[in-house]
């Protein structure tokens, strides 16, 4: 009792950043967590540089930090851009080039080929997942499953009469983009996330 625990201002950072990153690989971003970075920055400035990138070396980041660094210089600090801050500027003002629900497909499927596994055989566990959806994403959608796990099963025909009549269009989009995934959009996605130094690791 009478105490606080607190991140630092370098851990702090470190988290704002890796929650930024983990939205730039996987759906749709915009500007406003760049911005996020830049005033934290500018309200710590002493922090430790050194440990910073010796974190987002650990968490195979380092590459991406140092290109949204030189990006921030860019929009905030006018610095000449170069060809990555320039990608990088098209790429969150655009929604992530391919928009929210696209992303999440492409990063779901970039994640299972880290594993080694080829679009054919993962497009079935995305309809999979369409129509049966985890544990952890039903609780979202109805609490009781907090408590109550076990009726997990239950609520599928639930979830089901939701989609038909209140939302079909969504399972119907995913549907579409799942039907138009190939190896070579997953391979184009990949190129596109490792220009500006980001990609999936399995631990």
């Amino acid at each position: 009792q009478g105490h606080r625990y607190m991140l630092g201002a370098e851990d702090a950072f470190l988290f704002l950043f890796t929650h930024m990153a983990k939205h730039y690989r996987w759906r749709g971003i915009g500007s406003r967590q760049f911005l996020d970075l830049y005033v934290f920055r500018n309200a710590h400035p002493d922090m430790d540089e050194g440990y910073i990138e010796s974190g987002m070396e650990r968490m195979h980041l380092l590459e991406f930090y140092r290109n949204t660094k030189k990006l921030l210089k860019v929009w905030f600090e006018e610095a000449l851009s170069d060809e990555k801050s320039d990608y990088m500027t098209d790429y969150i003002f655009s929604g992530g080039n391919w928009g929210l629900h696209e992303n999440s497909v492409y990063g779901a499927q970039l994640k299972m080929h880290s594993g080694g596994k080829a679009v054919r055989h993962t497009k079935r566990k995305e309809l999979w997942d369409a129509v049966f959806p985890s544990l952890n994403r039903m609780r979202y959608r109805f609490p009781v499953l907090q408590k109550w796990p076990g009726m997990y099963p239950l609520f599928w025909p639930v979830r089901w009469l939701q989609l038909i009549f209140q939302t079909p269009h969504i399972i119907l989009r995913k549907l579409r983009i799942v039907k138009k995934l190939d190896d070579d959009k997953v391979r184009l996605r990949r190129q596109a996330l490792n220009f500006v130094g980001l990609d999936f690791y399995e631990e």
